[in-house]
């Protein structure tokens, strides 16, 4: 068993960009492609090794005397001057022989070992890891103890593979079943198998259809039919070099364990109707699953074990490596990592302008696009360079008591020729839009609010807004946890069962092949359980809350929410001790699993027979028609209710199926189904208002410095745990009116709300609602169908920094995966 303590990379693009580690793993992630120079660079090597060197050793307090040099390539003239500066080097043939000797030097010695390999093909790329044995690891006279522990390598196997292509398959597929059943592991316990190969080996398609080969071999076929495990490639880097690529993949590997993240597989097996011919028929059985885009691993319990098995083919030879988050002798796991560069390595970056006059923002502009052309910096330094040394205020930027504010514009580019186009259209629209006090924004998210910004404003208003349940949808926030790590904190302490809490088997369903009906059927069997969606939605508002809190410093100075947001509302902005006790009243009450949804009982006691065993007994649909002309006929529909108005022109009404679309044919308007059949907000819910009372009865926190509104008076709810109960149990079991809410917050004097949940249906009636009241009205939503989360996210970012609001704009700029190592005493006494 070796501890990784360490991990490394350094790759010379052809676009002149010097990947690092924490660049390489958002290329894994985001599985673009790393294409390296096409020109050796034998000059540039030796720097290259000793800056990964050292960034190693420099990190964990080492210096090179205390460890020993694994070279994992054939000796190399290029690389001999570098390896001359250490006392210890050692060559080896393989990925399995290197690991051998790294724990041998670590029993024998007591030293770390850092194992290096060179992209033999052009020299443009090197990779190291800093390994050792738990013994020295854990020896507290030892600087090792200090180190933080990325990954174990709890085994590791290689054999020779034939030149027969048929010999080598069956070879192949033996070697990972022996392997599974030598490390006791079953497909239950190994979370994913990450495959790669050197490319003049087989095609990753291949090598997959190896592992889904696995669950036959001696016609025993896996008794599992869960998709529990995940089989992926690495597709981020290619090489001819075995070697490399062997210590390449197992960094990605650990990579996968530290950051809690699973990886995409962008091979054409995916995209393909049936995974194999000859096993098409028995592909709902297989344990596995493919991912078309990587996403965040959810623990399915605190402290759970991850195994990950690394399938290696080289041209002669099948490496596999078993890497973990637990050290399997004594199933110590290791601190997980929140730190990550994630956000940091994005490519588009907000750049601020400030002015006090329209005419000194647009010389602002000019200046910038002049700084450009002269500049060697990188785009990413460069934006970096404005935002640390506030080169974007315009020189006569000086605020005396007559001058109101400034004028804020936030551009948004991922590079100079993007941020020089944006220049040019602000420059061309901004003084129009300024002298008319108009927003002006552009299709890619540069904002400028058209407003003076006061300066030193104390507190400004922001009112949280959160949808309903029927909101959210297939592979939601999948970068959320990657983008801002330390929300997995706060999650944790919300829910010991992330992957129950967010749904992930709903939000992010496993298949093993693509067909055109996954779409339409995952969003199916998201939305057919009410309490799963109800779990998962209060989880989605919790973590989008808690980032925008605590990872932007954006504080909410009033919330509501509508529907069954009126309880994601109360859960994300902290009113319980205990929201996990939420979470098993959810799953363990009948109100949402059989009431009020699923077989919808409540329909059996109130329509008898008439129901007669009909599964689309209950529907709800949206029609654009307002509340006055649907009150004048309704009579006429006994099983037709009135259940929410969204805007003055729109609602939505609930009931039979027949009499809800006979009632809009009447009125000559579309009827919207929405597919969400759950019984609330009418009468036939309040059977069940007291057990809902009891249900959401829970322990309160202090007061909250923001006023929470509900629908329930539309008025601000007392933080009590008696109020609470009956708010929420009043909401679900009544009518409606949003447009009734959002003016009573309105008048409170909230001008900026945020839709803090998926989609923007509340953005957009909020807009509607407040048309026609004097002053401006900002509507944001930070979650989109149609747009990744980073670039949602960022979007929001950008109209609240032009509006004036201290966002927190460092982590957009800053960050490592690498952890800090304290240094050891010099004398260290153990009794």
């Amino acid at each position: 068993m070796l501890a990784v303590l360490g991990i490394e990379v350094n790759i010379s693009s052809n676009s002149n960009e010097q990947i690092a580690i924490d660049a390489f793993d958002y290329y894994l992630y985001q599985g673009l492609k790393i294409d390296t120079r096409p020109e050796p660079r034998a000059d540039k090597l030796i720097s290259a090794l000793n800056v990964l060197s050292d960034k190693l050793l420099v990190n964990n307090h080492l210096n090179r005397s205390q460890v020993k040099v694994v070279i994992c390539n054939a000796k190399n003239d290029n690389i001999q001057s570098f390896t001359n500066t250490f006392s210890d080097v050692l060559y080896c043939e393989s990925l399995s022989d290197a690991l051998n000797v790294c724990s041998q030097v670590s029993v024998e010695q007591s030293k770390a070992t850092i194992l290096m390999s060179v992209d033999g093909r052009d020299l443009n790329a090197c990779a190291a890891i800093l390994i050792s044995t738990q013994h020295a690891f854990q020896d507290v006279n030892s600087q090792l103890s200090q180190c933080h522990c990325y990954a174990y390598i709890n085994a590791q196997s290689i054999v020779n593979s034939a030149f027969d292509a048929t010999a080598k398959s069956q070879l192949i597929e033996q070697h990972i079943y022996d392997f599974f059943v030598r490390n006791s592991s079953n497909y239950e316990q190994i979370e994913s198998i990450i495959i790669n190969q050197s490319m003049s080996s087989i095609s990753a398609d291949e090598h997959a259809q190896h592992c889904l080969s696995l669950s036959y071999i001696d016609g025993q076929q896996s008794a599992s039919t869960d998709k529990c495990t995940l089989l992926t490639s690495i597709d981020c880097y290619d090489s001819e070099d075995a070697d490399f690529m062997a210590l390449l993949s197992l960094i990605s590997t650990v990579l996968c364990v530290d950051q809690q993240y699973r990886l995409g597989y962008c091979g054409d097996l995916l995209s393909r109707s049936e995974p194999t011919d000859s096993i098409a028929e028995k592909c709902a059985d297989l344990p596995y699953y493919l991912l078309s885009e990587s996403t965040s691993y959810l623990p399915q319990c605190a402290n759970q074990i991850r195994q990950l098995v690394l399938s290696f083919v080289a041209e002669h030879s099948h490496q596999l490596v078993l890497v973990s988050n637990s050290d399997s002798s004594n199933n110590k796991q290791i601190e997980p990592n929140y730190n990550n560069g994630f956000l940091a390595q994005q490519k588009m970056k907000p750049i601020i302008f400030k002015s006090t006059s329209v005419q000194q923002l647009i010389e602002a502009l000019h200046c910038c696009e002049q700084s450009i052309s002269r500049t060697a910096q990188s785009f990413t330094q460069f934006s970096e360079n404005h935002l640390r040394h506030g080169h974007f205020k315009h020189q006569s930027l000086q605020f005396n008591q007559n001058q109101q504010g400034y004028y804020c514009l936030v551009l948004l580019a991922d590079c100079f020729e993007q941020l020089i186009a944006q220049i040019v259209l602000a420059c061309n629209g901004l003084p129009k839009a300024i002298s008319n006090k108009q927003v002006w924004k552009t299709p890619l998210g540069s904002y400028c609010s058209g407003h003076l910004v006061e300066e030193n404003q104390y507190k400004k208003p922001l009112s949280f807004v959160y949808p309903g349940v029927g909101a959210l949808y297939v592979n939601m926030g999948k970068d959320l946890l990657r983008l801002f790590p330390h929300s997995h904190q706060a999650l944790n302490l919300m829910s010991s069962d992330l992957s129950r809490s967010l749904q992930d088997l709903l939000i992010t369903p496993r298949h093993l092949k693509v067909s055109d009906e996954h779409p339409l059927q995952d969003q199916q069997n998201l939305r057919r359980s009410l309490a799963n969606i109800a779990e998962a939605g209060v989880s989605y508002a919790y973590l989008l809350t808690h980032i925008f809190q605590c990872g932007l410093s954006l504080n909410a100075s009033s919330a509501a929410g509508y529907s069954m947001g009126e309880v994601s509302m109360f859960a994300a902005l902290g009113c319980w001790k205990n929201p996990d006790l939420l979470s098993e009243r959810l799953r363990q009450s009948p109100i949402f699993t059989e009431q009020l949804a699923g077989p919808l009982k409540r329909l059996d006691l109130a329509w008898g027979e008439a129901k007669n065993g009909n599964e689309n007994a209950w529907e709800s649909f949206h029609i654009k028609v307002g509340l006055m002309q649907v009150n004048a006929i309704i009579a006429e529909y006994p099983r037709v209710y009135i259940t929410i108005r969204n805007t003055p022109e729109s609602l939505v009404i609930a009931g039979e199926p027949k009499q809800c679309l006979a009632l809009a044919k009447q009125l000559g308007v579309r009827a919207i189904a929405l597919n969400v059949p759950n019984i609330i907000h009418c009468e036939l819910s309040r059977s069940e208002y007291q057990r809902m009372q009891s249900m959401y009865s829970l322990p309160v926190q202090q007061k909250l410095a923001c006023q929470l509104f509900s629908t329930s008076c539309y008025l601000p709810v007392p933080i009590t745990e008696k109020a609470i109960a009956v708010s929420i149990s009043k909401c679900l079991t009544e009518f409606v009116d949003f447009p009734r809410l959002i003016k009573n917050i309105y008048a409170t004097g909230e001008r900026v709300f945020i839709e803090m949940g998926a989609g923007k249906s509340l953005s957009t009636w909020i807009e509607r609602i407040l048309k026609s009241n004097q002053g401006s009205v900002t509507c944001l939503s930070v979650n989109q169908k149609n747009l990744d989360d980073y670039t949602a996210i960022l979007k929001t970012v950008a109209t609240l920094v032009s509006l004036g609001y201290p966002v927190n704009l460092q982590p957009f700029y800053n960050g490592t995966l690498v952890r800090p190592v304290n240094k050891i005493a010099e004398s260290v006494l153990v009794s």
